[in-house]
């Protein structure tokens, strides 16, 4: 999404429990880093890179939980937005 609450890097969530969510990507700082030696390569951001970023709340940018049954696809409409279909329709 251009705009709004989507308008982050995110990742959208299907749950057997029939819940869609979209998450909030959080990057380590230490990918935004350059390097200091000129080499191209940073082995202390490559591996900080690979740690967890862990924040209090859930970075939670939508949800959405009406349905009874397990969702089994997602698809994303640049007009429509989220798309999910569930088992029973």
């Amino acid at each position: 999404a251009q705009d709004g609450a989507l308008n982050a890097e995110a990742v959208v969530v299907g749950f057997e429990s029939g819940r869609v969510a979209v998450f909030r990507v959080l990057l380590p700082d230490s990918l935004g880093r350059a390097d200091t030696d000129g080499s191209g390569a940073a082995p202390e951001g490559v591996l900080l890179a690979s740690q967890p970023v862990l924040t209090e709340d859930e970075p939670l940018l939508l949800d959405h939980y009406f349905c009874k049954s397990p969702v089994t696809s997602l698809m994303w409409h640049p007009v429509l937005g989220i798309i999910s279909i569930y088992r029973d329709g």
